[in-house]
């Protein structure tokens, strides 16, 4: 391990492991500059088996006590067909394939899907795609529409 001394007089260590975390991620931009596709759609199907696949396995017992979710939460939202489950998941998690090329888009999308789907007085994990695509708007929105 190497000592390294800063101009503030703070003694930081780096070492072998540093080094080839700050390689690995050198090449992951630069892959990603190549082929962003490849990024954006590992992040959609991340947020489909984190979020959208649990609810989908759930839904034949959600309801039935199966300690998922408190009872309370039970009484509050509205139990969707599969169909309509499905539906609103796609279009709350596909507009994430474009959330750096056109985040505006994807964000205006996901929205539109969000507010149809809590109109209907249902709730779903997916929704974190919302937020995914209000922070791929800030990062990669044109600042002057960001208002």
């Amino acid at each position: 391990m190497t000592t390294t001394t800063t101009a503030a007089g703070d003694i930081g260590h780096t070492g072998p492991v540093a080094a080839r975390l700050a390689r690995a991620g050198q090449r992951l931009r630069q892959a990603d500059r190549a082929r962003p596709w490849v990024l954006d759609t590992a992040v959609t199907a991340l947020v489909f088996l984190m979020f959208c696949l649990p609810d989908l396995l759930h839904h034949g017992g959600a309801g039935d006590g199966d300690g998922d979710a408190p009872h309370r939460f039970h009484f509050a939202f509205t139990r969707l067909p599969l169909a309509a489950m499905l539906a609103l998941q796609a279009g709350l998690v596909l507009p994430l394939l474009w959330r750096r090329r056109r985040p505006m888009a994807a964000f205006v999308a996901i929205a539109v899907v969000f507010v149809l789907q809590w109109s209907l007085g249902a709730a779903l994990r997916a929704d974190v795609a919302l937020f995914i695509a209000l922070y791929s708007l800030a990062l990669h929105g044109r600042l002057r529409r960001l208002p």
